[in-house]
């Protein structure tokens, strides 16, 4: 691929959280983004698709939750770089690097987005939103990808709620 069409494709991304308050699901094919029409909000495509009852006013309630960025852990904590020494194991050498390099690069692109739309994000506003879908047992997941509360231990640090309630321990229970 040419340099130009590279770049390109490094700049793709999923859709980084909301900065407005999420739009209202009204049916199984909706989005709470603004900026397209809808999607299956039941994952698996249209394979998993239905317009039975998944719970609608449950994914509203979880969207409407506004979220923050904790920038203090983001620029106090560096997330280590995984170990992929064991990435494409059992494979023709030649594949194996190809497929090691290619964990490295998308590992390094997940770090450099992450960066970008926290800086970003953070010098918008620090509330947002993030939208949540559900698979066809149910289970709820929240979308995102750089950002997101279902990620690992570091990324799900790096997210917090927007309205913080101090929550006072009795003595007896500490």
């Amino acid at each position: 691929l040419s340099k130009e069409l590279q770049d390109r494709i490094d700049q793709s991304c999923y859709l980084p959280p909301l900065v407005e308050k999420p739009r209202t699901i009204k049916s199984n094919f909706d989005t709470p983004y603004y900026t397209y029409e809808g999607e299956s909000l039941i994952l698996g495509g249209k394979h998993n698709h239905h317009e039975g009852d998944i719970c609608l006013d449950v994914i509203n309630i979880q969207n409407q939750i506004p979220l923050s960025l904790d920038m203090r852990f983001m620029a106090s904590y560096v997330q280590d770089k995984p170990d992929f020494s064991d990435v494409g194991t059992g494979l023709p050498e030649p594949e194996e690097k190809r497929q090691k390099a290619l964990a490295e690069r998308q590992w390094t692109r997940m770090e450099t987005q992450t960066q970008y739309f926290s800086l970003l994000l953070n010098q918008i506003t620090n509330k947002i939103w993030i939208g949540n879908r559900v698979d066809k047992r149910g289970r709820m997941y929240s979308s995102g990808f750089s950002i997101s509360v279902q990620g690992n231990s570091y990324r799900k640090a790096c997210v917090d709620l927007f309205h913080k309630e101090f929550i006072d321990v009795p003595t007896e229970y500490q």
